[in-house]
C-alpha cells in the first residue's frame, strides 16, 4: 500500500485540490437567491441552537442578530473552504517537489490560492445577484495561508518526533 501511495502521490494529492476548486466554483455559480437559501439553513440552525427565544425578540433585534449570524456564516465558509484549499495545494506541491525546504512550496501554494480566489470573485460578477468583492479575496487569501500554516505545523511536529497524527 505504501508503495502504491508513493508511486501515485502526485495524482492522489491532486484530487483534493481539484475537488475543492470544483466545490468552490459550484458554490460561486449559484445565483444570489439560491446561495442565500443554502446559507439560510445553516443560519437558522445557529439561531435555533444559540439564540433561544429569538422569535420573541423585536423585529429590529431579530434583523440585527440575523445579519450578524449571516455574515459570520458566509465569511466563515469563505475562510474554511480556502483554508482547506491551501492545505491541499501545499500537500500537492510538496508531493510534486523533491525539495526538503518548505518555503518555496508555501509561497507557490499561497500564490495559486490567491489567483484562484481572485478568479472566483471575478467569476461571481457574472452570476445573477452576486458581486466580486476585494474583501472576499483578502479573506480567502488569509484562509489559504491558514491552511498552509496548519500543514507546515503538522509536518514540523512530525519531523521533531512528536506524536504521529496518523495513529
Amino acid at each position: 500500500m505504501k508503495a502504491f501511495m508513493r508511486k501515485n502521490a502526485l495524482w492522489l494529492t491532486l484530487l483534493p485540490v481539484l475537488a475543492l476548486m470544483g466545490m468552490i466554483f459550484v458554490f460561486s455559480s449559484q445565483p444570489a437567491e439560491l446561495s442565500n437559501q443554502t446559507s439560510g439553513g445553516i443560519v437558522q440552525l445557529i439561531l435555533d441552537l444559540f439564540f433561544p427565544g429569538f422569535e420573541n425578540e423585536d423585529p429590529a433585534s431579530q434583523a440585527k442578530i440575523s445579519e450578524t449570524v449571516v455574515l459570520i456564516v458566509r465569511k466563515g465558509a469563505h475562510f474554511t473552504e480556502y483554508a482547506l484549499l491551501g492545505l491541499a495545494l501545499l500537500g500537492h506541491i510538496m508531493a510534486w517537489s523533491k525539495r526538503r525546504r518548505i518555503s518555496r512550496p508555501c509561497l507557490l501554494a499561497l500564490g495559486i490560492g490567491a489567483l484562484y480566489a481572485a478568479s472566483d470573485e471575478l467569476h461571481q460578477i457574472f452570476v445573477p445577484g452576486r458581486s466580486g468583492e476585494l474583501s472576499d479575496v483578502l479573506l480567502d487569501c488569509v484562509g489559504v495561508a491558514a491552511g498552509i500554516v496548519l500543514l507546515w505545523l503538522l509536518r514540523k511536529r512530525k519531523s521533531r518526533g512528536g506524536p504521529d497524527p496518523q495513529k
